[in-house]
């Protein structure tokens, strides 16, 4: 339920009890703040590597909506003053990095979409006495934001958070 990362101790949000041995998709499903950890182990030697995943997945650049006030993600690179050796792991559980709620959907989207990262649309058409002025068509950002087995995994842990996680208590308006 709680680990050490150099001086600084990270812990699950229900008092650092923790949850015994789970896996990787159960600490998913859970929030579990051991992510962090297995984040902080697999990129503090390479902390780029950890940005350039970040990169790929098209979570460190703007959405490039038409939409006034728009704000690009906002997070730190190594090598910028305000990274430190804390900056993966608390990253991971959602601190040192912002983004605006559309960005988590379009990301979200992207991953049910099968990879394809496309530019959140509010308007499909503009219409005149029922007459169309213009149109507006999708625009993919990434044709692929991984490999088809990372999106199993991905799609496999998102669901797991509807079904056996701290999304399991929501349901659908369709549903009630």
């Amino acid at each position: 339920g709680s680990y050490l990362v150099i001086r600084k101790r990270f812990q699950d949000s229900n008092d650092g009890r923790g949850y015994g041995t789970i896996t990787i998709q159960q600490a998913f499903e859970k929030s579990s703040n051991i992510i962090a950890s297995i984040l902080y182990n697999a990129y503090r030697k390479d902390p780029q590597k950890f940005i350039d995943k970040l990169d790929q997945f098209g979570l460190t650049e703007s959405l490039g909506i038409d939409l006034e006030g728009e704000l690009a993600p906002k997070y730190y690179r190594p090598g910028q003053l305000q990274w430190s050796p804390y900056s993966i792991p608390s990253m991971a559980i959602g601190y040192e990095y912002q983004q605006t709620p559309i960005h988590t959907c379009a990301f979200y989207n992207a991953v049910a979409n099968n990879g394809k990262f496309v530019r959140p649309l509010f308007v499909k058409e503009i219409r005149r006495a029922g007459k169309v002025i213009k149109s507006f068509d999708p625009v993919v950002i990434r044709e692929q934001i991984c490999s088809p087995a990372t999106l199993r995994i991905m799609k496999s842990c998102l669901e797991g958070v509807m079904s056996r996680g701290t999304g399991a208590k929501l349901t659908s308006s369709q549903h009630k």
